[in-house]
């Protein structure tokens, strides 16, 4: 295994490091908007996901159907967190086909 050292870190790597993290903010900043915008609920997320869920589409459906259709997202069994599903963040090219794909399963599920 690879053992990363910091004080081998260049100061081109701390800002490729600085500037793929704030891509990662502003995409799941967009992402979360967009969501909203479909009437999905969220919580403010941090992290490089987001964890959502629609209150007319299942998640268990949501997160089969987005596979059907080649987007994989992470759904959780437990019933205290069913209608979710856990959406981590790509680059922006990969989160618009997310957003296109959903739009897709909300027409077609009637929601």
């Amino acid at each position: 295994a690879e053992i990363l050292v910091l004080n081998n870190l260049t100061p081109a790597d701390i800002t490729a490091s600085l500037e793929k993290a704030r891509e990662i903010m502003a995409t799941r900043t967009r992402t979360a908007q967009a969501l909203r915008a479909l009437g999905f609920t969220l919580p403010d997320s941090q992290a490089n996901f987001l964890f959502v869920a629609h209150p007319k589409v299942a998640g268990e459906t949501l997160y089969r159907k987005c596979k059907e259709k080649g987007v994989l997202i992470r759904h959780f069994s437990d019933p205290a967190i069913a209608a979710y599903n856990r959406v981590t963040i790509g680059t922006p090219a990969e989160m618009e086909a997310f957003l296109a794909v959903v739009q897709t399963i909300l027409k077609e599920e009637g929601a």
